[in-house]
């Protein structure tokens, strides 16, 4: 994801198996609401994909991808 031309989070490779639950935690401005963002498709991504079951979230139905990503803030 880019914010004015810079890239501002970068994850080469993030592999989850499936059925598996995942905390994602840092310190404030480590990006992590950036990527909820992009899960929820809140936000795209500039460049690569985010591929969930080896389709990419783009080509998924929003509604429900939204059902099946919990996200506690």
């Amino acid at each position: 994801l880019q914010r004015e031309g810079k890239s501002i989070l970068t994850i080469p490779n993030l592999t989850i198996r499936p059925g598996a639950k995942v905390a994602i935690f840092g310190e404030n401005g480590s990006g992590k609401s950036l990527l909820a963002n992009a899960l929820y498709r809140m936000r795209d991504p500039s460049e690569g994909a985010i591929l969930l079951d080896s389709s990419n979230i783009r080509d998924l139905n929003l509604s429900s991808i939204r059902r099946n990503v919990a996200l506690i803030r």
